[in-house]
């Protein structure tokens, strides 16, 4: 590929601005008629939702109550099992005997 020479240089760095400069121009002023129009009621509607899940809409992802719902529930039944696990089952080894991560694909 031949060198390119100052002057087109600049005139490639003139061309970039004056894109970016309308880029930001266009952005800039979508943002502020959304910010505009943005209430304080419809911020707490979204960030509830968000939360609590929005009723009557199915979602693929849980709310965050679900989520957290799931992470106790997953707690509870694993400390279950811990507590119902008498000990004389329990494996006591040591530290030799857990594989070294760092060397799980050397033979």
């Amino acid at each position: 590929m031949a060198d390119i020479n100052t002057k087109q240089r600049e005139l490639i760095a003139g061309v970039r601005d004056s894109i970016s400069d309308a880029y930001a121009f266009v952005r800039g002023a979508q943002y502020n008629r959304q910010v505009g129009s943005t209430t304080y009621e419809e911020l707490l509607d979204t960030a509830i939702g968000k939360i609590r899940g929005t009723p009557n809409v199915q979602t693929s992802r849980p709310c965050k109550l679900d989520r957290i719902q799931a992470v106790q529930d997953n707690l509870t039944s694993a400390l279950t099992a811990v507590q119902n696990t008498p000990v004389e089952e329990w494996i006591w080894g040591t530290d030799q005997d857990v594989p070294d991560k760092d060397k799980a694909n050397i033979p």
